[in-house]
């Protein structure tokens, strides 16, 4: 005689449904989790990219990192690397904007910066100051007045070279804003040449570190070079030796700089950018 299955308890239907749950559960918590990972991959350049400062040879092709709020494309062929940064966050793109930009490059695939490109340079870096401006006014003004030179840096700790655009052979650049979104493009060869005097030193399948970071101000010098474009002032009359128009507040600034409040407080820097990762190159059309 057939015996028929005994009525399920609630308890024994929950660990079944609970069962089910965790095989639903698993594979998606795995893919977010590995989505976080600190190795992005680049692709194999399959078509023409123009460094334009535009995201139309990027589609599909970005990944975005939550943490740091910014997306990130990369591509190399056999002689170059082709990378595509899209900041959205209003408060990244000012401190790209005043900070300067450096993206470092490491052949070995660790967080030495033996190579870098410093584009854009820091507003401080630029000779007479600029007081950060309120958040109401567009990062498309720091555009229009965006320098045409470049510094690499490297491989010593104080070694820096600064060049105008053009005369960086074998790098292209550019930085644009479409619609409120900065875009960041560089083309930057993979190995030494005759004409390419500067690149990162590594083959197509190599795995390489790269970071992005936006400089720190130094404060000492900020000071100096505002007395320098704003004339010096008696001393008698300033607290602490701050010069006028400086800054207030230390530390890492809050966002993108606001309005001076009561009792002449100034606008804070906008917060530093800051992102190390390993990189694993395409080795061939296959991959």
């Amino acid at each position: 005689m057939k015996r028929l299955p005994l009525p399920q308890s609630r308890k024994q239907r929950q660990i079944i449904l609970s069962g089910k749950a965790i095989a639903y559960i698993l594979p998606l918590l795995f893919f977010l989790f590995s989505c976080g990972k600190s190795e992005w991959n680049s692709r194999w350049r399959a078509q023409e990219i123009t460094v334009d400062g535009k995201q139309q040879d990027w589609d599909g092709a970005l990944v975005f990192a939550d943490k740091e709020k910014i997306a990130v494309g990369l591509m190399n062929d056999r002689d170059d690397l082709f990378a595509c940064l899209v900041v959205d966050d209003r408060e990244v793109q000012a401190s790209i904007m005043r900070r300067g930009l450096i993206v470092w490059f490491d052949a070995t695939g660790k967080k030495d910066k033996t190579f870098g490109i410093h584009f854009p340079l820091s507003r401080f870096s630029l000779g007479p100051p600029m007081l950060p401006r309120s958040e109401s006014e567009e990062p498309q003004k720091d555009l229009a007045s965006m320098p045409t030179e470049m510094e690499i840096l490297g491989p010593g700790k104080d070694d820096r070279q600064r060049l105008p655009l053009d005369k960086a052979r074998g790098i292209d650049l550019n930085i644009n804003r479409d619609n409120g979104v900065l875009i960041y493009e560089i083309r930057i060869p993979l190995r030494h040449g005759a004409d390419r005097p500067y690149a990162i030193g590594a083959n197509p399948g190599d795995k390489i570190g790269i970071g992005l970071e936006t400089p720190e101000f130094d404060r000492k010098e900020m000071r100096e070079r505002m007395r320098s474009g704003m004339g010096e002032r008696p001393r008698g009359g300033m607290s602490g030796g701050r010069p006028g128009g400086g800054f207030g507040g230390g530390g890492r600034g809050g966002g993108m700089g606001r309005p001076g409040g009561p009792g002449g407080q100034r606008p804070e820097l906008p917060e530093s950018l800051k992102v190390w990762t390993k990189v694993q190159l395409a080795a061939s059309p296959a991959q």
